[in-house]
């Protein structure tokens, strides 16, 4: 097996060298089609910008109240480069740039439409590692390359500027619909609270419901001095005495009171009607709550209200430019060396497979 193959590599190297001269020819005159059509293709120039997403520093840091909430601020999760391909490649910026240069009549082209398709073909915009955007044109005009992509990057500008401030008057809108939302419910809630407070006399609960407490202990121990004195009477008078039935009545007396004091709403008002206590204070509770709640929401929405109006009426660049566009000084496309070398190696490969075939399918092989 080995030799057989042997025999063939020699007879196909065979082949090769009794037509090494036709081979040669062919390469050679593919060659020289190959430079002379490198030399004739048009000089095509690239000239790229680099920009980097826009500094949130001034941006007022809102997840520590929203956390307290138990909202995520999925906001500062979107990443911008995303949006700068989306407008780089937008036929709005494709469309203000082919009228802008009048590059209908520089592609040679019908219409606009056409030179739009044209320009996004010649377009490349990539996110580079660190989140930087490369933004490369390519163009035959060496001259105005540069100025095709500076005038982007400049009008990329302009639309985020507009975008963002379209976006901040939508959401200072919303925001101030949602304030006054919950304005609105923090008043009545807040009137509510004032109320139940002013219709059960209550002031302070947790100190009122310890002088509730301790005016009790004190009408129970009056009530059992009592019941202990008019016991020492009844052993020394007879049950008839005037003196018993007074201690008997002033006895009955205070249980009533000590008995109303739990039960009535006639008592003093700074005393709570330890009955009510319970429904009371989830009353109080739920209404606090929900208090808090809108507290919580104000102090989220009144930072982010006044962030919307600045973000509304800011007018200042929003991208940082690592690198502006320059007049390039060598050509990007074609690579004439490339060219040349791709088809004298291919010439060779077709050149000398076709040889080959040839011998091998021949009638006289």
């Amino acid at each position: 097996m080995g030799s057989c193959e042997g025999f063939m590599n020699q007879n196909y190297f065979h082949i090769l060298w009794n037509y090494r001269k036709n081979i040669a020819g062919i390469v050679f005159f593919a060659s020289v089609i190959a430079i002379v059509v490198s030399l004739v293709l048009p000089k095509w120039y690239c000239a790229t910008s680099v920009i980097l997403p826009p500094n949130e520093k001034g941006k007022l840091n809102t997840s520590n109240i929203l956390g307290n909430l138990g909202i995520s601020d999925s906001r500062f999760n979107d990443g911008n480069q995303t949006r700068y391909v989306a407008i780089l490649n937008s036929n709005t910026l494709a469309r203000r740039i082919v009228n802008q240069f009048h590059l209908v009549e520089k592609y040679g082209v019908a219409n606009t439409e056409e030179a739009i398709e044209k320009y996004k073909e010649n377009l490349l915009v990539v996110i580079g590692g660190e989140n930087q955007v490369f933004v490369s044109v390519f163009d035959k005009d060496q001259e105005q390359v540069a100025e095709i992509t500076n005038f982007s990057i400049a009008y990329l500008d302009s639309i985020i500027i507009e975008l963002s401030t379209q976006n901040a008057r939508n959401n200072r809108n919303f925001i101030d619909k949602r304030l006054n939302i919950v304005l609105d419910s923090l008043n009545i809630l807040q009137n509510d609270l004032s109320a139940l407070m002013e219709q059960k006399g209550i002031v302070s609960m947790k100190d009122q419901l310890l002088i509730s407490v301790a005016k009790a202990a004190e009408l129970k121990m009056q009530i059992v001095e009592m019941e202990i004195n008019l016991e020492s009477q009844r052993s020394v008078f007879s049950q008839n005495n005037p003196e018993i039935l007074q201690s008997e009545k002033i006895l009955n007396d205070t249980k009533q009171h000590y008995k109303e004091f739990f039960t009535s709403d006639d008592g003093d008002e700074l005393f709570i009607n330890f009955s009510e206590v319970p429904k009371l204070e989830i009353q109080l509770m739920k209404i606090e709550r929900q208090i808090k709640y809108y507290e919580k929401l104000l102090e989220y929405l009144g930072p982010q209200y006044e962030q919307a109006k600045i973000d509304e009426a800011r007018d200042t660049p929003t991208l940082q430019i690592l690198d502006i566009a320059v007049r390039p000084e060598r050509k990007a496309r074609p690579s004439r060396r490339l060219i040349v070398i791709s088809t004298f190696f291919l010439s060779f490969l077709f050149s000398s497979a076709y040889f080959i075939l040839r011998e091998e399918f021949s009638p006289t092989a």
